[in-house]
């Protein structure tokens, strides 16, 4: 009996397991069917289902360990795929996908380590070893390992995408972005449908702020892949910071099905879930994102968000802490930090934030704003000020947004809303002056004097001992017109803070305005004695002198300023633009090198300076520092001084490239297309030229510029009719003296010279100190053979100013050809100007030969001809004076090389004629 009862308990036991694994097999199945549908999470549910009753089914690790690996949970897939690994199954099961959950977790060695090509393997094997080898590589910057194992993954498939790709996210990581989505561009050129490409695109889109492009490139890609996860969370962001906060939580809700728990889906959810000030949900949410992605930055920065809203000022404290030990100069943290600091009352540890950040970011408004709210918190009254109407002065809608809302988490809403929340704010919050502050500042900047008057004499009640308070009362009266009420207000000012040298500048303002200079220098020069390096009050001093016509004074005040307190770069922004205004390029390359040096990243520095070197002749240098100004500030602005810079280097292709950049960002930008015109008729390509003026004419069909430029076309192409008819057109629009030239020489042109000689004489006669229209008719003069009255029209310009190269270049010429010995004097001025410049050298070295100084004059042709060899007229000179000395043997050597340049013109038959002699 004995042994059947134990046969029994065996076969027990076998049936129990045979149940149990074939109920796992059910659950798996069921697993399977949920995935077919998208439902992710029961799908999990029913394989952990299966693993309970039998931990040693393969095919539920493996599709668990597949559903983590999409749901980006590296940890979980790695652990079921070693146990799969462990459960001998199949290599090619696991390998590749244990690989993938290594990369997820950017466990890169052990990839390097673990995975290799196998002898024997099949080409696709080998490649989809080397394709994620070379992620590996990647991912510990290995990035010429990484672009080794890319291209050989080339030479075994040449129409690898995968490989294309691995290649592109090199140039991504090496920081080569722009060559990133040339080669990404490529790609999709010729295959369109790569969901891969389009995604990553997107994300470079994104990155750039070009959220548009991004869109369109994650809308396609979803059209192809509708469960592509990075394209949805890609989208879903851009949703979120355009505002459109129920299409992001469309996705996001898409999102929550396939890939439950993952890291980006939390933060983008908590995101939200914050600016609804569902805090409790947010914290939640986002310390789950934290928990899954423990380096995750913003991540902190919104906890650290949270948290502030929550009142729970510590724990935010701690977030946004380490957040800046980590990314120093992250800019949402700082403030954010700081709004933290200033709750916790820490006026002077804010006051220690905020000052390098600005430093940083010296054109942020909400910056200075908050650290001038910060100064007034510590009693610097006057820095604080400053700050704050410089802050206006940049954004005059700062005011409409609460320091603690405008973080880029809610920056969003009408200016007149948020305003009205500000007002209400200040009754809460009345130790915080930065609101009530900026309040008054924006109605000032906006001239709503009445409101303005009404927030700055509250803030003088609930403040009495603020001077700030009864100095911007005074600023309302001034700008009203009531400048008795204004200048008692000043001076009650100074009686509450004799040091706030603002209210000081004001009264000079108000002196200034009722045109007393001597009493505004004495208000400036009694600040300057409180503050003597005060830049505020030297640019004060400085305008008086401008006012007064010292410019030397004004540029030496500038120039104090400059390197005075605080340290601004307004100033010497100032003198430097008045410097360029008065064509003195060098001087405003001076102060400009030295602003750049003080403030790299700052726009307005870096766009100053590129126009100073390009005024000064230094375009290689400019294109570098206008480069630096798209890194800035990418707009179709900085691109286009980019491209007029790239164009004036001759950097042709590159500027045509910037150009075409800055019409994707606004296209129609009229200045944009008048620097692509200028490119293409330089480049002698006509068509693409007259493309651009008739686009410039149907962007602007009132201005002349577009006419103007569509008959410069047909001038270059030599139909002088068609370019008369729109320079007419253009003319009558808007009469000027340069489209009076241009039209007179196309009449000249066309054999109607009476009517050019008038245009340009009725112009000299309007405009008589307008030396380019007295130029313009000396030349026609010459040209038509009225020698002597373009000979008293040359003279004319020379008592003028007598630099003027093309007047002493012509009269010389001219004199000459009469046997005037004033031809000399007045060809070596030329010469001496302009020593580089081949037609003044060459007319020099002619007058030379042909007053008999044959030597001297051989001499000076030889330099026009090193400076222009091909110039027939000036190689024939040469050669006509080297015959003349008796030089035979060189003679004949320069004459024939004129011949040889054009053998059919009068020149080359003079040529002849010598060399027969």
């Amino acid at each position: 009996m004995k042994p059947l009862r134990n046969l029994t308990a065996c076969t027990l036991l076998l049936t129990a397991s045979l149940l149990n694994s074939a109920h796992a097999d059910d659950y798996v199945r069921e697993a399977e069917a949920y995935l077919e549908k998208g439902e992710a999470k029961a799908a999990v549910i029913q394989l952990k289902n299966a693993l309970q009753e039998n931990p040693a089914n393969i095919e539920a690790r493996l599709m668990l360990g597949r559903i983590y690996l999409q749901a980006g949970d590296g940890a979980s897939a790695e652990k079921e795929f070693e146990r799969a690994k462990k459960l001998n199954a199949a290599k090619s099961y696991w390998e590749l996908n244990l690989a993938k959950a290594y990369l997820m977790q950017q466990k890169y060695q052990e990839i390097l380590d673990s995975i290799s090509e196998e002898e024997g393997s099949s080409i696709d094997d080998r490649i989809s070893i080397s394709l994620i080898r070379g992620d590996a590589h990647l991912g510990l910057r290995q990035y010429k390992e990484a672009r080794d194992t890319y291209s050989k993954v080339k030479q075994l498939n040449p129409q690898s995408q995968e490989a294309v790709l691995g290649l592109i996210i090199t140039d991504i990581a090496e920081n080569h972005r722009a060559e990133a989505l040339n080669s990404l561009d490529g790609l999709l050129a010729d295959h369109p449908d790569n969901t891969a490409a389009l995604v990553m695109r997107g994300e470079l889109n994104l990155q750039s702020g070009k959220a548009e492009l991004a869109r369109a490139d994650f809308d396609k890609a979803l059209t192809l892949q509708p469960k592509n996860v990075r394209a949805l969370l890609g989208r879903a962001q851009i949703y979120l910071t355009g505002g459109q906060i129920d299409l992001s939580k469309a996705d996001l809700a898409t999102l929550d099905t396939l890939v439950p728990g993952h890291p980006k889906l939390l933060h983008l959810s908590g995101a939200i879930a914050l600016l609804e000030r569902n805090l409790d949900e947010a914290d939640n949410l986002l310390q789950k994102a934290l928990n899954a992605n423990p380096d995750d930055l913003r991540t902190r920065t919104l906890l650290g968000a949270a948290n502030f809203y929550r009142g729970n000022y510590e724990a935010a404290h701690g977030y946004l802490t380490q957040v800046l030990k980590a990314q120093p100069t992250l800019l949402p943290a700082i403030k954010l930090l700081a709004s933290v600091q200033h709750q916790l009352k820490q006026s002077d540890a804010v006051v220690k934030l905020l000052e390098p950040a600005l430093g940083l970011y010296p054109e942020d408004p909400q910056l200075m704003a908050m650290l001038g709210a910060a100064y007034m918190q510590v009693k610097r009254f006057e820095e604080g000020s400053e700050l704050m109407s410089r802050a206006i002065e940049i954004a005059p809608d700062l005011a409409a947004y609460r320091t603690q809302l405008a973080l880029g988490l809610m920056a969003q809403g009408k200016s007149s809303e948020a305003i009205a929340e500000l007002e209400n704010t200040i009754g809460m919050e009345q130790e915080f002056v930065q609101a009530d502050v900026l309040l008054v500042l924006s109605y000032l900047n906006k001239q709503e004097f009445t409101k303005a008057l009404e927030a700055s004499q509250a803030l003088e009640k609930r403040s009495p001992e603020n001077p700030v308070g009864y100095n911007l009362t005074g600023l309302a009266y001034l700008m009203s017109g009531n400048l008795e009420q204004a200048e008692q207000r000043f001076k009650k000012t100074l009686e509450i803070d004799p040091n706030f040298i603002t209210a000081e500048a004001n009264l000079a303002r108000l002196a200034i305005q009722k045109g007393d200079l001597t009493l505004a220098e004495s208000h400036f020069q009694s600040a300057l004695k409180k503050i003597p390096n005060s830049a505020m009050i030297l640019m004060g001093l400085a305008d008086l002198a401008r006012r007064q016509g010292d410019r030397d004074r004004m540029h030496k005040l500038l120039e104090q300023a400059h390197n005075g307190e605080p340290k601004t770069s307004r100033a010497g922004l100032i003198s430097a633009m008045a410097y360029l205004a008065e064509n003195r390029p060098l001087k405003a390359l001076r102060m400009t090198s030295q602003l750049s040096a003080a403030f790299p990243r700052d726009p307005s520095v870096l766009t100053i300076h590129g126009r100073a070197q390009l005024a000064a002749g230094d375009t290689i240098n400019a294109v570098t520092t206008f480069r630096q100004l798209t890194y800035q500030k990418k707009s179709a602005e900085t691109l286009q001084l980019l491209g007029n810079a790239q164009q004036a280097a001759g950097q042709q292709d590159d500027a045509r490239e910037s150009y075409q950049q800055a019409l994707k960002e606004n296209p129609g930008f009229v200045p944009v297309l008048v620097g692509l015109f200028s490119l293409e008729l330089g480049a002698g390509n006509h068509q693409a030229a007259l493309s651009h003026a008739k686009t410039i004419q149907q962007a602007m069909p009132d201005k002349p510029v577009g006419y103007e430029f569509e008959g410069t076309v047909y001038a270059a192409q030599g139909e002088t009719v068609k370019s008369i008819t729109l320079y007419e057109k253009a003319y009558q629009m808007q009469p000027g003296e340069r489209l009076g030239i241009m039209l007179a020489q196309q009449y000249t042109r066309a054999g109607d010279a009476r009517r050019g000689l008038d245009l340009l004489r009725e112009w000299a006669e309007k405009q008589p100190d307008n030396l380019q229209v007295q130029i313009s008719l000396a030349g026609t003069l010459l040209e038509q053979g009225l020698h002597d009255e373009a000979i008293q029209t040359y003279e004319k310009v020379l008592q003028a100013d007598d630099s003027q190269l093309i007047a002493l270049n012509n009269l010389a010429w001219i004199y000459s050809s009469r046997g005037n010995d004033k031809a000399v004097e007045l060809g070596k001025r030329a010469y001496e100007l302009a020593s580089t410049r081949p037609e003044i050298v060459d007319t020099y070295g002619w007058i030379l030969v042909q007053t008999g100084d044959l030597s001297k004059g051989s001499e000076i042709l030889k330099q026009a001809a090193e400076l222009s060899p091909n110039n027939q007229e000036i190689i024939y000179h040469l050669g006509y004076a080297q015959h003349k000395q008796g030089n035979r043997t060189e003679a004949e050597t320069i004459l024939k090389r004129a011949i040889a340049i054009n053998d059919k013109t009068e020149l080359a038959k003079s040529a002849r004629k010598l060399l027969e002699n």
